[in-house]
Formats: structure tokens, C-alpha cells, sequence
């Protein structure tokens, strides 16, 4: 018999290890909150062939109890996704600074007719 390798012995033992319970999804009568990131990702370019729709309404819910000055609110927008339009709901996020204002993202006309979306950003 040959000597069990530590790769296979190491992936022996992540097999053997007891399943993790999954926490189960409650229902939510508010919308997510978003925590701010301190490190930022290098933006994604998407670029759409059409312009979007016009807006959905959204009703803006209150931001949730107490955290009325650290909560901002950022509207939904249109988002182009496997070749066709999807509305991203708005949400509440954390103000990364008590002076912080959220500029939201925008779909900009380029000279070749397409839209490019331009992320929204904290000033």
C-alpha cells in the first residue's frame, strides 16, 4: 500500500468535514443595506446598443429605525444584462462620512450612438 500523499490527505479531510448549516432567507419588509467598501473595484464598462427606458417609480421606504442620518437612499436605475434591459431596485447604503453625498450613476449618449453607463459615486 503507498503512503497517502498531504495534497490528498488535505482534500480527504475537506470531504470529512460536517456540513455547515445555510442560514435560511427571511422575508424582508425593507429593502437591503449596503455597507460602504474601503476598498473600491476598478469600474466595469458596460456599454448598451439602445437607450434605457425611462425610470420605474419607486416608493422610497424610510430608512430603517435610527439610522436616519447615516442611511442614504440610492435610486434604482436600468442595468444592460444579457443583451436586454433589467430594472436594479433602489436601496439604502451606509454614508461613508457624515458630509458624504451619493451622486447616482447615469447612461451617457456616445458619438457612435451607443450608451455607456457611468457609476454613481460619493462627493
Amino acid at each position: 500500500m503507498r503512503p497517502i500523499g498531504v495534497a490528498a490527505f488535505g482534500l480527504m479531510a475537506a470531504f470529512a468535514l460536517p456540513a455547515l448549516p445555510i442560514a435560511s432567507a427571511q422575508a424582508q419588509s425593507s429593502p437591503p443595506v449596503i455597507q460602504p467598501q474601503s476598498v473600491s473595484a476598478p469600474p466595469v464598462i458596460v456599454i448598451a446598443p439602445t437607450a434605457p427606458p425611462a425610470p420605474q417609480a419607486e416608493v422610497i421606504p424610510p430608512p430603517p429605525s435610527g439610522q436616519e442620518k447615516v442611511m442614504v437612499w440610492q435610486p434604482g436605475h436600468w442595468a444592460w444584462k444579457d443583451g436586454a434591459w433589467s430594472w436594479e431596485i433602489g436601496q439604502y447604503v451606509m454614508r461613508p462620512s457624515g458630509t458624504a453625498t451619493w451622486i447616482p450613476g447615469r447612461w451617457e449618449l456616445q458619438p457612435n450612438g451607443s450608451y455607456m453607463w457611468l457609476d454613481g459615486h460619493w462627493s
